[in-house]
């Protein structure tokens, strides 16, 4: 991995683990806004300060699943997966948010025991089995779905209008029009008609998306809009 890439990895997970944060300290402070509902959350009010808690909880769950879910759709724009069916990337997906939800759920679940002094470390199989099927559980399930698709949608209209033109839409860039200097690149297949009517066109097909595969690292490498 060149250096230019891997500035790009750590700058879309730094962005995703940003947003996870914004996202998890939201959730933390609606949830935590009745603590009487839970015994947990009761006991750690009586000794410690709830927004504390909401900063401990939504800094750690934010950060986890940034990192987790980041690094994951990293990992399935990989080449390996560039064939693959769409289906099978949404199963990867479910699965893998399932289980990583269910863990950091836990995870926040035995913070709150351990700042409500019920934590006891010869129990911490047992509680993180409890807490996974908790009535939070599904309700932290749901929440990190509905935040994960809301991102998903924003990065794929942001790829579908170009790399960074979202970004420029919202905070009002072309409101205010300024000269700028552009490199444009046009790439044209020698003898494109030759090899359309040579191989067919499945394999003719077949050859121009190998070509944008090709290029496609290049492309997100240099963050070319």
């Amino acid at each position: 991995m060149t250096s230019r890439a891997l500035f790009s990895t750590l700058k879309h997970i730094g962005t995703t683990t940003l947003a996870w944060i914004v996202a998890a300290l939201l959730f933390s402070l609606v949830r935590l806004y009745g603590v009487e509902e839970e015994l947990v959350y009761t006991r750690v009010a009586a000794n410690r300060s709830i927004w504390q808690l909401i900063l401990i909880q939504g800094l750690v769950a934010g950060t986890s699943f940034g990192i987790i879910f980041g690094l994951m759709e990293r990992a399935l724009k990989h080449k390996a997966f560039r064939k693959t069916s769409y289906a099978v990337i949404i199963l990867i997906r479910l699965v893998g948010h399932l289980i990583f939800t269910l863990l950091i759920s836990s995870l926040l679940f035995l913070i709150s025991a351990k700042m409500s002094g019920q934590y006891e470390i010869g129990h911490v199989g047992k509680f993180i089995l409890s807490s996974s099927f908790s009535k939070t559980a599904p309700v932290i399930i749901a929440y990190t779905a509905f935040v994960s698709i809301l991102f998903g949608l924003i990065r794929q209209t942001d790829a579908m209008v170009g790399s960074g033109v979202l970004r420029n839409l919202i905070v009002g860039k072309y409101h205010h029009p300024k000269e700028e200097e552009r490199i444009f690149m046009f790439l044209d297949l020698k003898s494109s008609t030759t090899y359309a009517e040579r191989l067919g066109h499945i394999l003719y097909s077949e050859l121009i998306q190998d070509c944008f595969y090709d290029l496609t690292d290049a492309l997100q490498e240099h963050e070319v809009e």
